[in-house]
């Protein structure tokens, strides 16, 4: 993936900027928030520039020998060694620039000292991973640059380990390995979306493209002199020169100083490459795609733009073995679209992060994705006399909230408000509001196919939950009695947690239409109870109100395959509890036996890894595999759920 950007003198970005991308190994998605003018769609087109040769829109004024673009790397080392043929000088050139960057102090470098924040953040095992910074410039584009503050030092370095080493291979390396697919606001959906397009080409499964080029190559003609065996290509290229040839002696015989001649520096003849282009070029430009019948230029804007995600997620997710690492940088993706259609433009574009060797850049506008992702990083820009740029992992949004500017933590709300209200008016959907991606999967599977229209969104915590409500309550409660929203669903759900949550909004008259509820697990019965004060009050999960047999076996499947040894011979010290008739795990009725009274002075160790936000979601996926063979069967909790949606 990529971690940052070096960059100096490209649009806006002035002097020397390092532009953190990613905060988080696991996040593959990365969004850019900010007003305009400061410099989001410079991010990409910078990229785009290294990439792919892309127009190099330099700052006025500015010196070209001190302009470069220099992106960073973060990458597995086998994926690296197994995709690309690397010697025993390349390894140690790589190893030689990933120890530099790995050792770099954050006193040593002022640009820099985001970059080693961020990395000592994020705990990168050096052994597991190359860390390489690679760029160019742009007086020469083919040249391998490490950017002002380390070109000097680390060539100097990778001589004397290496002498006479070649670092145009490292960045050639780098190009080969990432295929980047950059689609800006402006650009025609219907044009990218053609087969035979650059961008789709990219996409494509590379076996295809091999697959032609092989057939091009391969032995099976006979030359007509020698007899011998040759490839179709050799035979085109033969025939045209023979042509070509008769053509220059007849044009000749008029006037010697004619003659049809490719100029010097330029190939002579057809590759299997070039024919594979106009191949692919009169192969698919009779097929378009086509949604419902209509060509898809005939469809709005708002509508190609739908259709630009979901055909690149289908040709991603078939793409499974793709070799090398997809970049896929999307300008705007909710340009065009109706405020009631962003939510799932979004939910499809982190999915399509998910997808294996992908990675996803994006800028925009609609602030309202913000509290609605929960895997990902958020750059907010700022401008001044130097762009400012704060990065946030989405996964704790709750916790970092505080550090947003105002307007931004504002808008998330607003927008995300506005577009739920204009998708019930619009669409009809109901709405189950919840904290966490492990909560969404457990409703998935026992909510989503019995409750029609439904959107299932995760906040990213019992305080978002609360506040969304707190937003949705003065529209209800006005557009309620008007008959407006009289026919709208949205219930919104919480833990109960430790600490009691509440909240003074609170209204009978839209109770049946927007709804706030606390979950409370009791060893009789599952309730849904209001945000109120005092009573009887059980801390209680989404986990605890599950099937117990079930649960135990997705806790066992999640630390036997994806846990560390360790935690694994701490579980072994349990077993199930038969007679629990919950899922709960922390009370006196726990669900794990202790096998010994030793195993009771590890159970602290256990549950503290089951607090843990990734954790959770690991084992509500194994949870969601393993319940799928009893299907008729739905825990208490989620009857009561679908009960009051249906109802």
């Amino acid at each position: 993936m990529i971690l940052g950007l070096s960059v100096r003198h490209y649009k806006s970005y002035n002097n020397v900027n390092y532009i953190p991308i990613t905060n988080q190994v696991v996040n593959r998605m990365s969004m850019f928030v900010g007003n305009n003018g400061v410099g989001k769609s410079s991010i990409l087109e910078a990229l785009d520039t290294f990439f792919n040769g892309g127009y190099w829109n330099k700052t006025k004024n500015e010196k070209q020998d001190q302009t470069f673009i220099c992106p960073l790397f973060l990458v597995r080392r086998t994926a690296v060694e197994e995709l690309l043929n690397l010697s025993s000088e390349d390894k140690e050139a790589l190893d030689c620039i990933s120890s530099f960057l790995f050792n770099l102090e954050e006193s040593s470098n002022k640009e820099f000292k985001e970059f080693v924040r961020i990395r000592n953040a994020m705990n990168i095992s050096r052994e597991e991973y190359y860390l390489i910074i690679i760029g160019i410039t742009f007086k020469d584009r083919n040249k391998a640059y490490f950017g002002s503050s380390f070109d000097n030092e680390l060539k100097n370095k990778i001589n004397e380990l290496v002498p006479s080493y070649n670092t145009d291979r490292v960045l050639n390396f780098f190009r080969k390995l990432y295929t980047y697919i950059y689609i800006p606001v402006e650009a025609k959906t219907n044009d990218v979306l053609k087969l035979e397009a650059s961008e789709m080409q990219k996409l494509m499964n590379k076996n295809i493209l091999e697959t032609i080029e092989k057939v091009l190559k391969e032995k099976k003609f006979s030359s007509k002199p020698k007899k011998a065996m040759t490839d179709l290509v050799t035979i085109i290229n033969s025939t045209l020169n023979d042509f070509m040839d008769e053509i220059n002696d007849h044009i000749q015989y008029i006037d010697p100083d004619y003659s049809y001649k490719v100029e010097d520096g330029y190939k002579k003849n057809l590759t299997a490459s070039d024919l594979r282009e106009h191949i692919l070029r009169a192969y698919f430009s009779i097929r378009t795609l086509k949604k419902n019948g209509k060509e898809i230029f005939e469809l709005s804007s708002g509508e190609q733009r739908v259709a630009l995600i979901d055909i690149a997620n289908a040709f991603i997710a078939k793409n499974e073995n793709k070799k090398g690492m997809v970049l896929l940088a999307i300008d705007e993706p909710e340009a065009s679209l109706h405020v009631s259609k962003c939510f799932s433009q979004f939910k499809r574009i982190e999915e399509l992060s998910k997808q294996k060797n992908t990675q996803v850049l994006l800028t925009t506008h609609w602030y309202g994705a913000i509290p609605t992702l929960n895997n990902g990083t958020l750059n907010i820009i700022q401008s001044g006399s130097k762009a400012e740029i704060s990065s946030f992992s989405l996964t704790n949004y709750l916790e970092k909230r505080r550090d947003f500017p105002d307007d931004v933590d504002l808008k998330s709300f607003f927008e995300l408000v506005s577009t739920i209200i204009s998708s019930i008016k619009s669409d009809n959907t109901k709405w189950l509001i919840i904290e966490g991606s492990d909560d969404a999967l457990y409703h998935k599977r026992y909510v989503g196919h019995k409750v029609e229209d439904l959107v299932i969104l995760p906040v990213g915590g019992c305080g978002n939950v609360i506040k969304i409500y707190e937003y949705l309550f003065a529209p209800f409660n006005e557009k309620v009695e008007k008959g407006i929203l009289r026919n709208s669903k949205v219930l919104c759900l919480i833990d109960s947690d430790v600490s009691q949550r509440t909240t003074q909004l609170y209204s009978p008259q839209i109770e049946n239409q927007l709804k706030i509820c606390r979950i409370q697990n009791s060893n009789t019965e599952v309730t849904l109870n209001k945000l109120t004060v005092g009573g009887d009050y059980i801390p209680t999960e989404i986990e605890d109100c599950l099937n117990p047999t079930l649960f135990y076996n997705a806790l066992k499947t999640t630390i036997k395959n994806e846990e560390s040894r360790e935690l694994s011979e701490i579980f072994d010290k349990f077993g199930q509890n038969t007679d629990a008739i919950t899922s709960r795990v922390k009370t006196e009725q726990s669900l794990l036996k202790p096998l010994s009274l030793e195993a009771l002075d590890y159970k602290d160790q256990l549950l503290e890894r089951m607090s843990d936000s990734h954790f959770k979601v690991k084992l509500a996926n194994h949870y969601f595999k393993i319940s799928e063979a009893d299907k008729d069967y739905t825990p208490p909790l989620f009857q009561k759920v679908i009960e009051y949606f249906n109802t």
